[in-house]
Formats: structure tokens, C-alpha cells, sequence
């Protein structure tokens, strides 16, 4: 499959990322896969949508997508413990379930929480960290906590990905562009 020189998709597909010689096709099917997929998920969505509101009405939806949540996670359950520990991803898998039974009231069971809070290692960072996430995921709340917590949000999701010194010229030039912006 690796050639020694790219062919013409090769060359058209490395202007949009880095595509090795002979990876063009490959890409090439996977995008068409992915595409296929997205856009049979957004036509039948709207079809069992209208199904479920004229079968049973607002409220039976609301049933059924509770349903469809806990058949899901009783699937998913059996491979969380075994996924979060094979990708080191108990921290987030920790504070989505916090916020899923928290925020979006899903029911979530207790010792799943309880699991993933013992794996994730709690701390008061992640207490904190779990504290700005309610605040902020509130919807179109006006309050200066909820502001608050987005902007520290905002900045932790840079730090997490930035060195300090980076971070703070990142956000510097960050703050006098908005300001230069019309509103």
C-alpha cells in the first residue's frame, strides 16, 4: 500500500492534512464511511422522532429516550470499567457521569459513580473542577458564577494543552483582540 511517490489524491488530500504516500485511498474510504454513516443517522433521526411524538405523544418521548439512555448504559456499563482503564480516561468518564446524573438528571447507578469517583482519584481539584462544570453548563443562565466558571473553563481547557508561559501570551493576545472586535 505505501508507494514511494504520492499520486494525485495523495497530493490533493495532504493540502487539508498530512496524508502519506499510498494513504489517499484509504482516507479517501474512510471519509466516504463516515460520511455515509453521519448522514443516514440525520435522515432516520427525524423518522423515529415523528414516529415516537405521533405514536405516543410528547411525554411518551420523554419516556422513551429515559429508556433508551439506561438500555445504553447497561450495554455500555459491562466495557466502561475495562475502556477507562485500557485509555486512562477515569477523570473525564468521572465528571460526564457527575454531570449526566447532577445536571441532565440521567439516571446514572451508584455504583458505577462510585467506581469511577475511586478510580478517578478524588481530589479538590476535580471537586473544584466538577463545581465549575455545573456552573457552567447551565442553560443561558445570566449569573456572575456561571460566567465565572466558563472563563475558568476556557482557561484550564488551554492550560491542559499549553505550557504555562505559551498560555499566558496565548491569553493576552486573546483578551486585547476582543476588545479591538465591534460587538
Amino acid at each position: 500500500m505505501s508507494s514511494s511517490r504520492p499520486d494525485r489524491l495523495d497530493r490533493c488530500l495532504s493540502l487539508l492534512a498530512p496524508v502519506r504516500p499510498g494513504e489517499g485511498r484509504a482516507v479517501a474510504i474512510l471519509f466516504l464511511q463516515a460520511f455515509a454513516l453521519m448522514l443516514a443517522y440525520y435522515l432516520i433521526r427525524p423518522v423515529r422522532e415523528a414516529l415516537i411524538l405521533t405514536q405516543g405523544g410528547a411525554e411518551f418521548r420523554s419516556y422513551a429516550v429515559a429508556v433508551q439512555a439506561l438500555v445504553l448504559l447497561l450495554v455500555i456499563e459491562a466495557e466502561l470499567d475495562q475502556r477507562a482503564g485500557e485509555l486512562d480516561l477515569w477523570r473525564p468518564l468521572y465528571y460526564a457521569l457527575r454531570c449526566a446524573s447532577g445536571v441532565l438528571e440521567t439516571p446514572v447507578p451508584n455504583d458505577v459513580i462510585i467506581r469511577a469517583t475511586r478510580k478517578a482519584r478524588d481530589t479538590p481539584s476535580s471537586r473544584l473542577t466538577h463545581r465549575l462544570l455545573r456552573h457552567a453548563l447551565r442553560p443561558s443562565v445570566i449569573n456572575p458564577a456561571t460566567l465565572w466558571a466558563r472563563r475558568l473553563l476556557y482557561i484550564r481547557g488551554h492550560w491542559l494543552k499549553m505550557p504555562l508561559p505559551l498560555l499566558a501570551w496565548h491569553l493576552t493576545i486573546k483578551a486585547f483582540r476582543r476588545k479591538e472586535e465591534p460587538a
